[in-house]
C-alpha cells in the first residue's frame, strides 16, 4: 500500500504550506467545525506549527492545511449551514461548556 505525503492530501505542494507563515504572523483557524478563533505563530516544525489563541493563554499545535491567512478565508471553509447563519465569532473568555448567546 502507498503511503500519501502530508501534501498530496492537502493538495497544496509543501514549499507552499511551509512558506506561508512565520513566527509571530496572525493565522485563523477553526475551531470545532463552526467557530473560526484568531491566533498567533509563536512555532514552526516542518509542516507543524504552534499557534497561541489571542483571546486566552492556550496554544495547539497544527498542521499546515488547517491555519487560514484572513478570516474571510477561513469562512470559506466553514460547513455551508454555518456561512448562511449569524458569526459564530466569540471574542474574550467562554465559559467551559461553550453556550452561544
Amino acid at each position: 500500500m502507498n503511503n500519501l505525503r502530508d501534501e498530496e492530501l492537502s493538495g497544496e505542494s509543501f514549499t507552499e504550506q511551509t512558506n506561508a507563515f512565520k513566527i509571530g504572523d496572525t493565522a485563523y483557524i477553526i475551531e470545532s467545525n463552526r467557530l473560526i478563533r484568531e491566533t498567533e505563530v509563536i512555532r514552526k516544525n516542518g509542516n507543524f506549527y504552534t499557534v497561541k489563541f489571542k483571546d486566552t493563554n492556550g496554544a495547539i499545535t497544527l498542521k499546515a492545511h488547517r491555519l487560514y491567512q484572513s478570516h474571510e478565508q477561513a469562512e470559506e471553509h466553514l460547513p455551508e449551514r454555518l456561512r448562511k447563519t449569524k458569526k459564530l465569532d466569540v471574542k474574550g473568555p467562554r465559559p467551559p461548556h461553550r453556550f452561544l448567546w
